[in-house]
């Protein structure tokens, strides 16, 4: 038998507040990255899903977006469970300039290959930290 209280250590994910979160979507308007951190905002998506997010995924007329499994990619959702998340007419308006009809939504290209989720991740994680949830303050409200 155990004696005293059960401590669990573990590092909880913090949340930006709105008032936060306003100001980074504003300071990261005109950023390439836009387009990610207000999906990112809206639908709840882990980066990973994120990165390999493609137009197509999106049903504009039913307000949802399927996160699935892009093997030609080598990304597999969580449990290898696809789901449908919900597209708010919020989102559906800020993305509106960037809306392709096909193809990864947030491309990042280098010289190597033609497409590269690590460098949309590698940018992720410098501005937010490791822990991606909006969750750490970040260089977005420095500016």
């Amino acid at each position: 038998m155990l004696s005293g209280p059960l401590i669990i250590a573990c590092n909880l994910p913090r949340f930006f507040t709105d008032d936060k979160y306003l100001r980074i979507e504003k300071a990261a308007e005109g950023h390439p990255l836009y387009p990610m951190i207000v999906t990112a905002r809206y639908t709840g998506l882990r980066l990973r899903e994120l990165i390999h997010l493609e137009w197509q995924d999106f049903d504009w007329e039913k307000k949802i977006v399927r996160v699935e499994n892009k093997p030609q990619y080598g990304h597999t959702v969580k449990n290898y469970q696809v789901r449908v998340v919900p597209v708010s007419d919020e989102l559906t308006d800020k993305l509106l300039p960037y809306i392709k009809r096909e193809g990864i939504c947030f491309p990042v290209y280098n010289t190597v290959e033609k497409y590269s989720g690590e460098g949309s991740k590698r940018s992720i994680k410098n501005i937010f930290g490791k822990r991606y949830r909006f969750c750490n303050e970040s260089a977005w409200l420095k500016k």
